[in-house]
């Protein structure tokens, strides 16, 4: 008989063979955030969360191991960068959410809300009283507290009182599994009445992310007895296999060198037409990923030795030179500040020599390695010039 939890699946076709392992699972998880998912998910979910608070307006909202307060408005501070920067420069934690309405008399209660899809990394001074009070009392320009004045102003003329903040998660047994694998480890904390659970459905809370394009493909080819778009734990999986081949295309076709500081972002309907031609082959979701990458090898390889080559034609001695007592600090870091000005330079120069070189250049590696260094070598007189004009 299986041990596996009631929320749990098992099945072959996963990683660890059950689904609550593969959603856990190292390289899945490797891959699927180098392709977005920790952000998708995390965003998704303060989306959903805000939909779900602007439907609670006017009605009573609990305030853990106490009473309750008419929820009257609500703030989102997430997506507010003013917010997130004042917070960082004053070494401050900010939730997600204020939640603003009125107590039993005149007061204005103001409750902090965190959107907190992973309900095992609940961090309770997040929410806490001291952690709002202390947003509220950056100086009187502070975003957070001009954010509170302007919310307020027009309902409420008492007093402002702060009480402690609740964490939103997910009402599904995927909540359940995460608190179940914290209870197993050396710090955990029973969330209690922190922890408020959200009614959500699986089937179009990844609707708005573009690897959700991918989800009934990969679920297609596990044919498991649950669907992702009734089944919080799948859809998870499913959205994490999704993200992984957006980074696997990424990959496969990302330039070896360009100096392009954005990356260009993936084609879904491209992505889409690659897993489907792979599907065709795979036995697995997870099976279509593994064989994914160890096409991918070869091309891993190459752009590490074609990043390798590409390295700086002045040596770090000759710039010291340039600069006076290089034992010093300061002189350290102009070291260091030179180095990095001069490397722009370098690789504006050798892009403008050899053009991007791209995956799929039909010339063998050896061949571009061979031509970028001989690209370099002729750009060294001109580095050597550039060098003396900047120091």
């Amino acid at each position: 008989m299986s041990n596996a939890p009631a929320y749990d699946v098992r099945d072959a076709k996963l990683p660890g063979n059950s689904l609550v392992e593969a959603i856990f699972n190292r390289r899945l998880m490797s891959w699927s955030d180098r392709g977005g998912a920790s952000m998708l998910l995390g965003d998704c979910w303060a989306e959903h969360c805000r939909q779900h608070l602007d439907t609670r307006i006017g009605t009573q909202t609990p305030i853990p191991e106490s009473e309750h307060f008419q929820l009257r408005r609500v703030l989102r501070l997430d997506d507010n960068p003013e917010v997130e920067r004042e917070a960082n420069l004053n070494q401050l934690e900010n939730p997600d959410f204020l939640l603003i309405g009125t107590g039993l008399g005149d007061e204005t209660v103001v409750q902090a809300a965190d959107a907190k899809f992973a309900a095992d990394r609940i961090k309770a001074s997040q929410v806490s009283v001291g952690a709002v009070e202390d947003l509220l009392r950056i100086p009187e320009s502070g975003a957070t507290r001009n954010l509170l004045r302007q919310a307020i102003a027009g309902f409420s003329e008492g007093d402002v009182i702060v009480v402690p903040g609740v964490f939103l998660s997910p009402d599904s047994p995927f909540t359940d599994a995460l608190l179940d694998r914290a209870r197993r480890g050396p710090r955990h904390a029973e969330p209690g009445e922190l922890l408020v659970r959200l009614p959500v459905d699986p089937g179009s809370l990844f609707d708005a992310a573009e690897p959700a394009l991918l989800m009934p493909t990969m679920a297609r080819i596990d044919r498991l007895p649950v669907s992702p778009r009734e089944n919080l734990l799948a859809a998870v999986y499913y959205l994490r296999t999704s993200c992984a081949c957006f980074h696997l295309w990424d990959e496969q076709t990302r330039p070896y060198f360009d100096l392009t500081d954005t990356p260009t972002p993936a084609e879904p309907g491209m992505v889409a037409a690659e897993v489907a031609r792979r599907a065709t082959q795979a036995s697995s979701a997870y099976g279509l990923l593994v064989a994914w990458h160890r096409d991918l090898r070869d091309i891993i390889s190459a752009r590490k030795a074609v990043s390798d080559a590409i390295s700086l034609p002045v040596g770090m001695d000759e710039i010291r030179a340039t600069v006076g007592d290089s034992e010093s600090r300061k002189a350290t870091a102009a070291v260091r500040r030179l180095r990095g000005t001069l490397d722009g330079v370098y690789r504006s120069k050798l892009l403008a020599a050899t053009g991007p070189i791209h995956s799929d250049d039909p010339r063998p590696v050896k061949k571009i390695i061979r031509d970028i260094r001989s690209a370099s070598r002729e750009l060294r007189p001109e580095l050597l010039d550039e060098l003396a004009t900047l120091s």
